[in-house]
């Protein structure tokens, strides 16, 4: 993926991370994934995190997403 498309993807994740109160869920459509906020992080399963880690940096993702325990 081009590295401007990955930045975007990385600065809709951050305001998503932003906007979303502590417990919050952010549902994506398309991959038919569900992420919920705790602390700084989006957490979902391993589908969701897959999907994830296809569109922003490794550095962003490790920072910003964790799987669901």
């Amino acid at each position: 993926m081009e590295k401007y498309k990955i930045e975007a993807n990385e600065e809709f994740f951050t305001n998503v991370i932003r906007v979303l109160r502590e417990g919050g869920a952010w549902g994506w459509p398309d991959a038919a994934v569900l992420f919920t906020k705790q602390g700084d992080k989006l957490v979902g399963n391993e589908i969701a995190n897959r999907e994830a880690k296809k569109i922003v940096s490794e550095e962003f993702f490790n920072k910003h997403f964790e799987v669901l325990k």
